[in-house]
């Protein structure tokens, strides 16, 4: 039951990543030609601007205090079992199954028949 299992399990990965990519790689349906855009009127010219007045000197800027110290980061008490930051996150299970699945193998690997 065990390799048929993990079969069947292999299975819907494969099936659903190729259900995916599919929908992924699926042609975008052509749009209806558009309309052809009205012409423009000619604009009138830009009149011409007044010259900007002289702008006195900016002050020099006065230094900054110093900084505050930043208080040290509180430990989370509980996080959320699927959170990022849980035991069971997402990459901590992936990670998790792939070392079983090799370790598995590798032992299957190495046993050896009894006859």
């Amino acid at each position: 039951m065990g390799r048929m299992r993990t079969l069947l399990g292999l299975t819907l990965i494969v099936l659903g990543v190729m259900f995916f990519l599919r929908s992924l790689a699926a042609p975008i349906p052509p749009m209806p030609p558009m309309p052809a855009m009205p012409a423009m009127p000619e604009l009138p010219p830009m009149p011409a601007m007044p010259a900007m007045p002289e702008l006195p000197p900016l002050p020099a800027m006065p230094e900054l205090p110093p900084a505050p110290p930043v208080p040290p980061i509180a430990p989370v008490a509980h996080a959320p079992f699927l959170h990022w930051g849980g035991w069971a996150s997402p990459p901590v299970l992936l990670l998790v199954v792939l070392l079983a699945a090799f370790w598995l193998r590798r032992r299957r690997a190495h046993e050896r028949p009894l006859a």
